[in-house]
């Protein structure tokens, strides 16, 4: 997705279970609109149920790899500025979790903001990455990372034996 201006809002949440939700936010101004589908984010997560709000979006679909899925959405033709809301649950890949550790790469392109959300009680260590800030809500911890520009992130946990 070519965007000026673009912002990008990731919050994941990890269940006590080891199921994961996401809910992804973007906007921005479209360079060009040429594509139909446009893909908007590429995560570690087999989903059974996927949801999208948008201005002027007429579709999502996700495409399944070894470790990924990755959405599309397909704007009005007639647009200029895009802000989409699309969220996910399911399950990670085999892949992601090992050795009661999760580990798996983010790719932001844009500005963003990266929430992960775990349980209160729920024993994580946060290996990577580093420079994270920390808030407490009503039922569960928040790790918080901000970012000024697009960059790769290694997220790597390691779940605590209570």
């Amino acid at each position: 997705m070519n965007l000026d201006k673009g912002f990008e809002v990731l919050n994941e949440y990890i269940g006590k279970d080891k199921s994961v939700k996401i809910i992804y936010r973007v906007r921005g101004i479209l360079r060009n609109n040429t594509e139909k589908w446009i893909k908007i984010l590429e995560f570690p997560i087999r989903p059974f149920h996927i949801w999208i709000k948008g201005t002027k979006t007429l579709g999502i679909y996700y495409v399944i790899d070894e470790n990924n899925a990755t959405f599309y959405v397909k704007p009005h033709e007639n647009i200029s500025k895009i802000k989409i809301e699309m969220g996910a649950k399911g399950v990670f890949p085999p892949g992601v979790f090992k050795n009661s550790e999760i580990g798996h790469p983010i790719h932001f392109r844009y500005r963003h903001l990266y929430v992960l959300s775990v349980p209160l009680n729920f024993p994580i260590k946060v290996l990577s990455p580093k420079g994270y800030s920390l808030r407490k809500t009503g039922k569960s911890m928040e790790y918080l990372w901000k970012k000024n520009k697009g960059i790769t992130r290694n997220l790597i946990l390691r779940i605590l034996k209570a």
